[in-house]
């Protein structure tokens, strides 16, 4: 294990980052962790101190911030690096599988980077209901389909409709505007419903880029509700083109379901 000052001089070099336990392992004692990714007892000892000593300030159990002054609001430090954190507990806790999708997607996708209350990301395996601070909470879920097939989990699928952005230079999985779209219209709140100002600003601006192939790939998987949705807000907002293809995917991939009775393109 390397000297205390040598410890506190390495990190003084890394202010204003975002580190977590195993950086301060390799930090700590190098050659020991090469050798073992659990016996931490070095670590523990030297955190306590650098804690005590506010260079090291807690972010979560295992997420650190190096400050860059004495005087830090947590909340703020948290907003500024948002993004930064979200990707160093995605990475640790889900090992990077995982992308954003729902309404902060659709967000993204318009540019807007701002830090949600609470971010919910689709991921492979089991649910993760994370706290980052006061404020901010993160949300992992699995993905799975629909009664019709069983209700099995079809991350791996969806993933294939996902794209890597950057964010705050850091690069993150996003879902596809279709995937995001669909998201966006399932109801995970009930309190709160379906953001349909958020959806009717997206298709203001951005409905000419939907893929009906993809849009129909996915309702066969999931979102037949979703697709029953957007078709009818596209029919609210006199948007022919969405509408039909919404109709359209719903008689081909989403079995017909609830497109009785419809009202043609003509008469929107």
């Amino acid at each position: 294990m390397i000297d205390f000052n040598k410890i506190v001089n390495k990190l003084w070099k890394m202010r204003g980052e975002f580190i977590d336990i195993d950086d301060i392992s390799d930090i700590v004692d190098p050659d020991f962790r090469k050798k073992s990714l659990n016996k931490r007892s070095p670590t523990y000892k030297v955190l306590y101190r650098l804690k005590g000593s506010n260079i090291l300030i807690p972010i979560k159990q295992w997420l650190y911030y190096v400050p860059e002054s004495e005087n830090i609001n947590i909340e703020w430090i948290v907003e500024d690096g948002y993004w930064r954190i979200v990707k160093k507990i995605l990475s640790r806790e889900v090992w990077g599988e995982y992308f954003i999708s729902g309404n902060k997607a659709l967000e993204i996708l318009m540019k807007d980077y701002s830090a949600p209350k609470k971010l919910i990301v689709s991921g492979k395996d089991t649910t993760k209901n994370l706290q980052i601070s006061k404020t901010y909470s993160l949300s992992v879920r699995p993905i799975t389909s629909g009664k019709k097939t069983l209700n099995r989990n079809i991350y791996s699928f969806f993933k294939r409709y996902t794209d890597s952005l950057e964010i705050d230079d850091q690069k993150l999985r996003i879902a596809c505007p279709e995937l995001a779209l669909l998201d966006t219209l399932l109801i995970r709140d009930t309190d709160n419903g379906i953001d349909q100002y958020l959806v009717e600003k997206f298709l203001k601006r951005s409905s000419k880029i939907l893929r009906r192939e993809i849009l129909g790939k996915l309702v066969s998987m999931k979102y037949i509700t979703a697709i029953n949705r957007l078709r009818s807000i596209a029919q609210d907002m006199k948007n022919i083109s969405v509408y039909e293809m919404c109709i359209d995917i719903i008689k081909q991939e989403g079995g017909g379901c609830f497109v009785s009775g419809e009202k043609t393109s003509k008469t929107l």
